[in-house]
């Protein structure tokens, strides 16, 4: 009796998997932010350098918090966490409004992170990349219009 060879079997071929991209970037939604901090002001005015001790305290646990959601569940449109502002010429502050247009004027979006009550965050996004601008304690920049 001949022995039979198996024919190896081919691999059903699986779906391509499409990453959901967030318009005007060719980034996937499914990816985490990740920090820049380059760009940090440290002008007395939303600077960095006045964060008191709790403020540093709350912000690294928000940041950490942040870390772990995907850009498509920071930047989901309803403003929490994370806000999106296609007129930044539009800054209601004057100075920071100012600080923008001599430094910034090319960018056409701002974005904004809540880290809990009034206090903010902004700065620019590159696909996963936040790079981290002003530090607004007392929510000045962009005040609620409520």
């Amino acid at each position: 009796m001949a022995s039979r060879k198996s024919v190896p079997r081919q691999p059903t071929p699986r779906p391509e998997k499409k990453s959901r991209c967030i318009p005007g970037t060719s980034r996937s939604a499914d990816e985490h932010i990740a920090w820049r901090f380059e760009l940090i002001s440290r002008e007395p005015c939303y600077g960095w350098d006045t964060l008191t001790a709790d403020d540093h305290k709350l912000l690294n646990e928000h940041l950490a918090q942040f870390e772990s959601m995907t850009i498509g569940q920071l930047f989901n449109n309803s403003g929490r966490p994370c806000k999106t502002y296609t007129n930044p010429h539009d800054i209601p502050d004057g100075l920071a409004r100012k600080r923008f247009l001599e430094q910034y004027d090319d960018q056409d979006e701002i974005h904004r992170l809540r880290c809990g009550g009034i206090k903010r965050i902004y700065g620019f996004r590159q696909g996963n990349i936040f790079m981290i601008l002003w530090w607004d304690p007392r929510h000045e920049i962009w005040p609620s219009s409520r």
